[in-house]
């Protein structure tokens, strides 16, 4: 079942790329590929506040909190410059689409959760709606 999950990762990880090199392509503006970089980013930071808020939940700690609110902030302020370039509707979706992907990888790996065919075919729906709602960057 793992390896099942490691390969979706890994084409999740491919999507991405493609999308990415695709719109440093199809762009000769510097900052919206920035803003795509950055973006993705945002995305990941996102990731690493939620995984870091559940270890916080479980044994408070200071210092976890900390570097939770740390990752917030970083991800809201990385979010907020790339929506400098890029719309709203595609900024946002995407950003907390990197998120809730990466928090269920993070969840399965790093806390032990369970997640089956159903939800597996939900995270590819997520990362499939995240690459056609790219494509409206202008």
């Amino acid at each position: 079942m793992y390896l099942y999950f490691a390969l979706c990762l890994v084409y999740e990880v491919q999507i991405l790329d493609s999308v990415l090199v695709y719109f440093l392509k199809r762009f000769n503006s510097l900052e919206v590929s920035m803003a795509w970089i950055v973006l993705i980013i945002a995305g990941l930071l996102e990731t690493a506040w939620a995984a870091t808020m559940k270890l916080g939940a479980e044994k408070f700690s200071f210092s976890l909190l900390t570097i939770t609110l740390v990752l917030m902030l970083t991800s809201l302020a990385a979010l907020y410059w790339s929506m400098r370039f890029l719309p709203l509707g595609i900024a946002y979706p995407v950003w907390t689409g990197i998120g809730s992907v990466g928090s269920v990888i993070v969840s399965v790996i790093l806390f032990k959760q369970h997640i089956g065919l159903v939800g597996i075919a939900g995270l590819i729906l997520l990362v499939i709606g995240m690459a056609l709602i790219s494509f409206e960057t202008h």
